[in-house]
């Protein structure tokens, strides 16, 4: 995991993204990764919409805005 992480942080700094940006990115990713248990890139489609249900049930719409900006750069960590 550690390896997966130092990539996706390097993708992330080579896209041109702020520190702040990344560390917000990255602490989106760690809860996603923590609720499934498996790397970004093993997570389907539809775990990705539970999740935004799930988020969206929990903490409000805002909170699901946020997660959907990270679907556009999912290929960072394929």
């Amino acid at each position: 995991m550690k390896n997966y992480f130092e990539r996706s942080m390097k993708a992330l700094k080579l896209a041109g993204m702020s520190e702040r940006a990344r560390e917000c990115y990255t602490r989106s990713v760690r809860k996603l990764v923590d609720f499934y248990g498996k790397t970004p890139d093993l997570i389907s489609e539809e775990e990705l919409e539970d999740y935004f249900l799930h988020h969206m049930n929990a903490a409000g719409y805002m909170v699901v805005k946020h997660l959907e900006n990270m679907l556009p750069r999912r290929k960072i960590f394929t």
